[in-house]
């Protein structure tokens, strides 16, 4: 297992979902998230909130604007690093670190998980690529050798 940075359960969760690589990369987003970014204003909008984070980690120290909607944990903020790379920016992980103790599966995308080898692989049209991968299979044939 990694070594943990924080006390936190969402850290704990995400040991145990993603590949170490992306643990690592999510691992320092929560650590500047607990660190150097704090929740300001909060003012509510259509699609839920809309929350004021201060983040002292940048040089130009300006607040990032974050919508969120409690109704299903979504956040979305305009770096787009979540939906770039899959993990979650540390201004989001500053909202969900105050009201979750694990991510919602919104943020687990299967391609960067431990069990992402386990799952078949589509193209766009939903046609199966790759198929899982068979540990039995795999161990007869070098067992038959």
């Amino acid at each position: 297992m990694p070594q943990l940075k924080t006390n936190r359960d969402l850290e704990r969760h995400a040991t145990r979902i993603y590949t170490y690589l992306n643990f690592y990369i999510f691992q320092d987003e929560l650590w500047i998230a607990c660190m150097d970014c704090e929740v300001g204003e909060k003012k509510e909008i259509d699609e839920g909130f809309l929350i004021t984070i201060a983040d002292s980690s940048r040089k130009d120290r300006n607040s990032r604007q974050v919508i969120y909607n409690p109704s299903n944990y979504i956040a979305h903020y305009s770096c787009k690093m979540f939906e770039c790379e899959g993990i979650p920016c540390r201004h989001i992980l500053c909202i969900l670190k105050a009201k979750l103790n694990k991510l919602p599966q919104y943020y687990i995308l299967s391609r960067w998980t431990k069990m992402a080898h386990t799952k078949p692989i589509f193209d766009v049209d939903g046609n199966v690529l790759e198929g899982c991968s068979h540990m039995n299979h795999e161990d007869k044939l070098i067992s038959d050798n």
